[in-house]
Parts: structure tokens; C-alpha cells; sequence
């Protein structure tokens, strides 16, 4: 069976499935419709589609209908709402509608309830707004399913054992998982390095390499643990920043008259058009969200996800500032480079063997700090202003909320898919990305907002050039000790040497 495009919207009164039927005969004795409470069935071989809504309909004969529109090839369906003027959320995700019943659930068998509160503070944000948390919060309670004692009565009818047995009997096998259980041998489960998405991935980047993925910069990515790929990751941007690359294109964008040799000035005026684009999904947004793999998930630490969004939507702006709207061939491996979750596979940024156990470490920071290290290594232009304006434009996009970072994410999908190499990165990370946004609970929208809100906190009184620092050796004597040289010592040294020359 297949599974038509379909789009769903409402107005007070009714829920309008429009479901697209190319290249069949139509027939309408073959179609079958079911409306039961949450539920909507279509049947018309070969297609088959079931819908699970957030809220009842009703299955009323009369003020039900559905049309076939010849020329547009579908079938127009139109359901009352059991409660007129309730409103349904997220009629725009397909991928929601389509998820079969519990696929989302806990470890006690029940929807699963993210903490919003609890999950800001993780993540690293402090909101003042109490009015927005007290609202989320509500939000979160009706979403609840409300928990019922598992006691039993107090005198309990045993007249009836036969009976009762045969019932519990039936539950059981209707219940019992008849496959047969496959497990691994645990020292090889053992082996096995974990990346990607919630780090649910193995086997797939060590491939891509002998294919010639250079956007990985793993040696060994199929067997470098966690904190090797950070120290990984960490060694490889000392080495690559050039500190006099750097002082070239800060002192070219302060001096130079002509914009021929300041790139950078010309960037940093352009306005990002994509801002303003309607947070509404395309046809063709909705048919790629559709072709998304069909998965659920039950994530226990998604705090790395959130930092993962963080830094695809910042390598996102600083392209597409850097080529003023024109990506181009080499915009998948700008991108992949730009954000370590890809080039090094680091979802984690951050240990306590590194960066020690008293230091308190603010994560938001550092994902900030992170990508603009790597934006000071990779690209052609390397500007603190650049990169600074980037993060500017991530917290513009993150204000808009789920919606508008689902459509952002997308457009990234979209550059990876169709390369022979890099598409392993869908595979293992953006797919579920844009699956966990669209699936998550209605509180990610909130989450996304405050993250905006508090790293442009960051941005504004937090962030310093001294932050950006470098560790360098002196490769022509083998003795030396380790520099630490931050981003402001490299602009005031290029500058006195500038103005001694002046003058």
C-alpha cells in the first residue's frame, strides 16, 4: 500500500483533508472512509492513509463529505469536529498526523512530558519571564494524561475464577511479543563507537571516507570516543588558525578604502532576505517532510540536540551572509566544517577532564565561542564582525520558533541530499533532527524562543574577544612552550605595527 501527499487544515467547524491520487482510475465504490473518535482511515487501493489527530472528530454522514477533483487528481475530505471551535496545532506536521498510536511514550508506558522549566535551566537558559514559564508550564499539564492509582478494590469478586483467568489469559496473548527475541553478542555492542543523532549511529562515517568525505576531520571516527573526538576537535583549530590570515582581514575591513580589497564591509551590510520568509510550509516543504524517514523517539538527554540546532543554524547564516544568498557547490562542506557535529561528530563540546570540575561552564557560551573559533579556521573570510553578525542572524531565526528553524533545517537537508558523499550527514543527524522538532512536544517551540533570547544575552554582554583564544606552538623550536594567544592581542598587535608604520 502507499501512502498519499495529503494536507490538512481546519476552520471552526470542520478538519479538510485534501488527499492527492495520482495515475489510478478513480473509483468510488472502492473508497473507504473511517472517522472513530482521534482517528481518520482512507482506503483506495493502492493508497492507504491513517491520521491520528490531537483532538475527537465525529462521524456525522450528513455534514461529512469528500470530492474528487479531476483535475487536481484529489480527494477532498471534509470531517466535523466533535467540539466546534476547538482548535487543532500542528495540522502542517504530516509526519505527527501520521504516527501510529503510543509510538511516543516513557519507560512507564506513558506519553511522554518534557519538564519545560527543568529543561531551560539545563540547557542554559535563565528566563525572567515568569508569565511565559507559567504558561508553558499549563501547556505541559494538559498534555499530562492524568495517572491513575494501579491499587485494586478493597474486597475484590473471586466468585468467578474460570472467568477471570480466561480474560487474563486472552490480555496476555494479546499482549505478548511473539517474535523472537535477537541479541547481540555484548563485547561486540561493546566495541561499537556511537554518533550522530542522540548518538544512535555506527559504521556509516568510516565508509564515507573512503569515498572521499573530506568534511570529516576524524582519524578514526568509527572508534574515537567522545572525549578523544573534543581533544580531536580542540587540537585541529589550534592548528588551523592563522593568526596572520586573521590580522590581514581585520586590518583589510578597518583601513582599506576600497571595498575591491575588504570583502568583509560588503558582507556585513548585506540584509538576509530569508528572514522575512513566511514561517508557513510550501507543497514542497510538506512533500520533503513526508519523505523523512517514519520514526519515533524517546530521548532522555536532549540538551544536545538543542546545542546541535544551535550551531547547523549558525554555520546556516554565516554561508549564507558569506555568499550573500547564493550557495554554491561548496556550501554542504562549508556548512559540515562550520559545525562540529558533523566535521568531528562532537555532540558533547564539552568535559570535565578538559576544561576541569570547579570550572563553571556556561554551555550556551561555549556552543557560541565554538563556532566562531571555527569560523575564524575555515572560510575565506575570517572576521569576528562576520561571524559576530551570523550569531545575530541565528538569534532572528530562533525568535521565530519551530517553525521557521524546521524550514531552515530543510533548506540544509536539501544541500546535503543531493551530494554523493556528504548525504551520510542526513542519514545520521539532520533527518532526526527535523523528525524530533516535528514530533516533540508543542514546548520545543518556547525552548527555541528562549535559547534565542538568551544568546543574544550573550552576544551582548557576555561575549569578548578575549574569549576567542588559540593555543599555538612554535613549530622551528621543538622547545618552546605552548602560546595562548586570543583574537583582541592579534588585532592590537597588527594595529601598532600598522600605525608605527604610519607614522
Amino acid at each position: 500500500m502507499l501512502t498519499p501527499y495529503f494536507e490538512c487544515h481546519q476552520d471552526e467547524e470542520y478538519i479538510y483533508i485534501d488527499i492527492k491520487v495520482s495515475h489510478i482510475r478513480f473509483d468510488a465504490v472502492g473508497v473507504q472512509i473511517i472517522v472513530e473518535d482521534e482517528l481518520f482511515i482512507f482506503s483506495l487501493s493502492p493508497y492507504y492513509l491513517r491520521l491520528r489527530f490531537p483532538f475527537k472528530l465525529i462521524d456525522d454522514e450528513e455534514r461529512s463529505k469528500a470530492d474528487y477533483e479531476s483535475k487536481e487528481e484529489k480527494i477532498k475530505v471534509k470531517i466535523p469536529k466533535l467540539n466546534k471551535g476547538e482548535f487543532f496545532p500542528d495540522l502542517e506536521f504530516s509526519q505527527k498526523l501520521l504516527a501510529r498510536s503510543g509510538e511516543i511514550v516513557d519507560s512507564n508506558g506513558n506519553p511522554e512530558v518534557v519538564s519545560t522549566e527543568e529543561l531551560l535551566k539545563q540547557i542554559g537558559v535563565n528566563s525572567k519571564d515568569e508569565t511565559l514559564l507559567k504558561e508553558v508550564s499549563e501547556l505541559t499539564k494538559e498534555d499530562q494524561p492524568s495517572q491513575q492509582s494501579g491499587k485494586g478494590p478493597l474486597i475484590q469478586d473471586i466468585t468467578e475464577p474460570e472467568q477471570s483467568d480466561l480474560i487474563k489469559a486472552e490480555e496476555e496473548g494479546m499482549n505478548f511479543n511473539w517474535e523472537i527475541n535477537q541479541t547481540l553478542n555484548q563485547d561486540e555492542l561493546s566495541l561499537k563507537i556511537k554518533y550522530g543523532f542522540d548518538n544512535q549511529y555506527d559504521s556509516i562515517i568510516g565508509v564515507s571516507i573512503s569515498n572521499g568525505n573530506d568534511i570529516n576531520e576524524l582519524n578514526d571516527p568509527e572508534h574515537t570516543t567522545s572525549l578523544n573526538r573534543i581533544k580531536e576537535r580542540l587540537s585541529r583549530e589550534n592548528f588551523k588558525f592563522d593568526p596572520e590570515y586573521y590580522a590581514a582581514d581585520f586590518m583589510t575591513t578597518k583601513y582599506s578604502q576600497d571595498d575591491e580589497y575588504s570583502n568583509v564591509k560588503l558582507l556585513l551590510q548585506w540584509e538576509n532576505p530569508f528572514l522575512n520568509d513566511s514561517d508557513q510550509f510550501t507543497q514542497e516543504e510538506n512533500a520533503k517532510m513526508l519523505e523523512l524517514p517514519s520514526k519515533s523517539y524517546l530521548i532522555t538527554n536532549p540538551k544536545p540536540l538543542y546545542y546541535t540546532i544551535l550551531s547547523l543554524v549558525f554555520s546556516y547564516c554565516f554561508e549564507i551572509r558569506q555568499t550573500e544568498g547564493d550557495l554554491n557547490t561548496e556550501s554542504a562542506w562549508s556548512i559540515g566544517k562550520l559545525t562540529p557535529q558533523i566535521s568531528f561528530l562532537d555532540q558533547d563540546l564539552y568535559s570535565t577532564e578538559i576544561y576541569g570540575d570547579e570550572q563553571q561552564i556556561n554551555m550556551l557560551k561555549l556552543v557560541v565561542v565554538t563556532s566562531i573559533r571555527r569560523s575564524l579556521c575555515y572560510p575565506l573570510n575570517r572576521n569576528f564582525e562576520l561571524s559576530f553578525k551570523s550569531w545575530i542572524d541565528t538569534v532572528k531565526f530562533l525568535r521565530q520558533g519551530k517553525r521557521k528553524i524546521i524550514k531552515l533545517l530543510l533548506k540544509i537537508h536539501e544541500i546535503y541530499r543531493f551530494h554523493d558523499v556528504y548525504y551520510v550527514y542526513n542519514k545520521i543527524l539532520i533527518d532526526d533532527l527535523i523528525n524530533w522538532l516535528i514530533k516533540d512536544s508543542k514546548n520545543n517551540d518556547f525552548i527555541l524562543k528562549s535559547l534565542g533570547e538568551e544568546v543574544f544575552k550573550i552576544l551582548q554582554n557576555d561575549l569578548n574577544k578575549k574569549d576567542i583564544i588559540f593555543e599555538k606552538l612554535d613549530l622551528e623550536d621543538p622547545e618552546a612552550e605552548i602560546t595562548l594567544l586570543n583574537i583582541k592581542e592579534i588585532e592590537d598587535i597588527a594595529e601598532d605595527m600598522y600605525l608605527n608604520q604610519e607614522n
